[in-house]
């Protein structure tokens, strides 16, 4: 408990997410009275999804005991993001309309504060568990769910207009959005560059190579840039079909490189993981796997 309350990215943490939950509180009751077979079902299918990529992870020698952090991306991505997001969405809009930039207005309002909001959350979960988390591994880990949480939340209120704006069925409506989201081109596109900049934040992190942070925080934006990007209507979906599928690869590639990074699982198992942050091994260990490293200029 001690180490916990020393640490600032810890604090900042709690804090930061539960300004977004009073933000975002009265919002979701709002949905809620306004259609709440829409919001009902969002829930359900958010746990579901979630679920199941936790399932998924936990099956990949990336995974090591990230539970309670994953959770605190979880609420990163639906709480506090979309809370930072409204603080500058608004000024980006006024921005791009002044300047007469329209065809990227969407990818600059979208792509500019939602990353950056993401990104932040897994930083401060990074730094908060270091040195507990110092395999690239694990922000990727970290960066996928923050995304994830995000992107349910996105869907969870997309639902819900679309269940007011259906004639017929509240039900109907939600669920073709869902459909639309997260079951053709496109889905999970916010956990995949989320996970990326993840990656690229705990590489730098633990090499010291600034330039992986940079690359993989460029990337994540670029991606998500270009996705919302105004292209032409008659090759629009061919132009998205590329993005989707380079982001896929990239994710990837990141995901090979962090496996890389890890010592082979055994059969036994490693020790448990801390029970908070700041909870980790002594600096000098190489509790984090083989081949382990620590931050440049780290004491």
């Amino acid at each position: 408990m001690t180490r916990l309350l020393r640490s600032p990215a810890a604090w900042a943490l709690a804090l930061i997410i539960a300004a977004g939950a009073a933000v975002s509180g009265p919002d979701l009751s709002a949905y809620a009275g306004a259609a709440p077979v829409s919001v009902g079902v969002g829930l359900l299918i958010s746990a579901t999804v979630t679920g199941i990529a936790a399932a998924l992870v936990r099956r990949s020698r990336l995974w090591d005991r990230h539970g309670a952090a994953v959770a605190l991306a979880l609420a990163w991505g639906a709480l506090a993001a979309p809370a930072l997001i409204i603080l500058c969405a608004d000024q980006t809009d006024d921005l791009m309309a002044r300047l007469g930039w329209d065809a990227i207005a969407d990818s600059v309002s979208g792509a500019w504060p939602e990353e950056i909001a993401k990104d932040l959350g897994v930083a401060l979960i990074s730094i908060a568990w270091w040195p507990r988390m110092r395999r690239p591994g694990d922000g990727l880990i970290i960066g996928l769910f923050c995304g994830l949480g995000f992107e349910l939340i996105e869907t969870l209120i997309y639902g819900v207009a679309g269940a007011l704006a259906h004639p017929s069925s509240d039900l109907a409506g939600a669920l073709d959005s869902w459909h639309q989201r997260e079951l053709g081109l496109g889905a999970g596109l916010h956990a995949i560059c989320t996970a990326i900049a993840g990656w690229g934040l705990t590489t730098a992190m633990a090499t010291g190579r600034r330039r992986h942070g940079v690359l993989g925080v460029v990337a994540g934006f670029a991606l998500h840039f270009a996705w919302n990007a105004d292209w032409p209507q008659s090759w629009a979906q061919p132009a998205l079909g590329v993005v989707y599928a380079v982001s896929l690869a990239a994710l990837a590639a990141c995901w090979r490189s962090a496996l890389r990074s890890c010592p082979p699982r055994s059969r036994a198992g490693g020790p448990d993981g801390p029970p908070h942050p700041g909870g980790g091994v002594p600096l000098g260990e190489n509790a984090g796997g083989e081949g382990a490293q620590l931050p440049a200029g780290a004491r």
